[in-house]
């Protein structure tokens, strides 16, 4: 029962994290928290193709109050990190649960826990219904998708299925490309990904070869050849050269480009989007290797949208990297998703101590995702923490960065 509550608590601390996150981005626009529902209906030609879209829709509830328990003895000095809650906080969080949940909770052992926890990490069962119209050449085929979907995933697939230009910005490892890839899939594009924009030619125009007549093109130019739906991403766009990066202006601005083999292309109504952990306006403490880009290739991409980590999203990266890789792990799927759903939990975790306690290092999916692996190939839990991203901080701050972090066993 012990290890049941453990696991109800750390369920319960990562599901009121993201609800309180979501509660205080819509307080800050002026909204009432609501569902993640999706109707998108995108202008352009064509006809319009519907695509059911799995998501996690953020609590629609404000949580019952719950009896405040009889007052407690004096704490005692708990030999473990984070003590196990007593008998009426755990009642206490099955109350809360049961407020989540309809009112209707079976009793709450271990396996029950696992499934709460498991269905916040899975969304819901039935896919958001997204009615988009393409703007380009070609309707993209009807996609029943069962990936994750971040709270911003609807505005943009709202804008990337009307064809418009735009930019992710986020924090290092916010699943920006990843969401843009499920995107595109979702619509049936095929995806261009080109990385910073270093190099006018190699990058942008492509070259001729030492012979003077072999053209090798560039990632931009394969897009623009390719005649079906389409998608160039333009990756880590705060890192181009900004001089290089205006070699791009007359194809982002919907004009044409002239290329070394003589052959002038435009985009043709195909969406270009870029990711970024800048606005563009140069470096910063966290992310000095960005560069200042020009305002005149900045103005191209109307639409700019953040795209900052979200716990449920990474929750259901973890879950989807899980199964698709369990069998090269050589462990079963259904072991690969517990540890996925134990590293979800406790990256959560992680983030919320590195923050409460001003530690500056940085957490994000790539760091769960890693964590994962590590866990899967056979790493006890404490040898995949010690190597984790967490490393170089010191024993004070990884002891802070740890409290309630717990995970199981992998191989």
């Amino acid at each position: 029962m012990g290890e049941a509550k453990r696991l109800a608590a750390d369920t319960w601390g990562f599901l009121q994290s993201q609800y309180d996150a979501k509660v205080a981005w819509s307080a800050s626009k002026g909204q009432t928290p609501r569902p993640n529902s999706i109707p998108v209906v995108c202008s352009g030609t064509g006809s319009p193709a519907t695509q059911p879209l799995s998501g996690y829709p953020a609590p629609a509830f404000d949580p019952a109050p719950v009896a405040a328990p009889a007052p407690a003895p004096a704490p005692v000095a708990a030999p473990a990190p984070v003590a196990a809650p007593d008998a009426d906080k755990a009642q206490a969080l099955a109350d809360a649960i049961a407020a989540l949940t309809g009112g209707q909770v079976a009793p709450l052992d271990e396996e029950r826990v696992r499934e709460i926890a498991q269905e916040i990490a899975q969304g819901p069962t039935e896919p958001q219904t997204v009615t988009l119209q393409w703007r380009g050449e070609g309707a993209p085929a009807p996609v029943k998708v069962e990936g994750a979907s971040h709270p911003n995933m609807g505005r943009m697939l709202r804008y990337l299925g009307a064809g418009m230009r735009g930019m992710l910005v986020g924090e290092a490892g916010s699943g920006k490309t990843y969401g843009l890839e499920l995107a595109a899939e979702t619509l049936g594009l095929k995806v261009f990904l080109q990385g910073p924009v270093l190099d006018a030619f190699s990058d942008v125009r492509g070259f001729t070869g030492v012979d003077g007549k072999t053209y090798q093109p560039s990632t931009v130019r394969r897009f623009l050849d390719y005649k079906g739906p389409k998608v160039l991403i333009l990756d880590e766009i705060d890192r181009s050269d900004p001089v290089a990066l205006l070699a791009l202006n007359p194809i982002t601005s919907g004009n044409a480009l002239t290329f070394p083999d003589g052959k002038t292309l435009g985009a043709e109504g195909a969406p270009i989007w870029a990711t970024a952990n800048t606005w563009g306006s140069g470096p910063t403490a966290k992310f000095v290797g960005a560069m200042q880009q020009d305002g005149a290739a900045l103005d191209r991409f109307g639409v700019r949208l953040a795209w900052n980590i979200d716990g449920t999203f990474e929750a259901q990266m973890l879950q989807q990297t899980a199964k698709a890789k369990a069998e090269g792990w050589g462990i079963e799927a259904d072991r690969a998703e517990k540890i996925a759903l134990s590293v979800s939990l406790a990256s959560a975790r992680i983030r919320t101590n590195l923050q409460s306690h001003g530690i500056q290092k940085e957490w994000g999916s790539r760091g769960a995702l890693a964590l994962l692996e590590m866990l899967a190939i056979g790493a006890s839990p404490e040898e995949a923490l010690a190597d984790s991203q967490l490393a170089g901080l010191d024993e004070r701050q990884s002891k802070l960065a740890l409290e309630g972090v717990n995970l199981v066993e992998g191989n």
